[in-house]
């Protein structure tokens, strides 16, 4: 099953995630790590209002789950 949250990510993302998944040794994933915290030091979070859809809208979209419906339906 394709996971539809990677349809999120950027070509540049994707190629970190692809690199994370291929990491096998602590220090590959330390110098993953590394490269990205400078790629993006400086780079501002998204805000509010970049967003275009509700949260309910954005859950459909991406196949997404809210902890709440899990909560109430396994009774956690």
């Amino acid at each position: 099953m394709e996971d539809k949250s990677l349809l999120l990510l950027t070509e540049e993302q994707l190629e970190y995630h692809r690199r994370f998944e291929q990491c096998t040794t602590i220090e590959e994933l330390r110098q993953l790590e590394e490269e990205m915290n400078l790629r993006y030091k400086n780079e501002e979070p998204l805000q509010e209002e970049d967003i275009d859809m509700s949260i309910e809208e954005f859950k459909e979209k991406y196949g997404l789950i809210d902890i709440k419906d899990l909560k109430g339906k396994y009774g956690f």
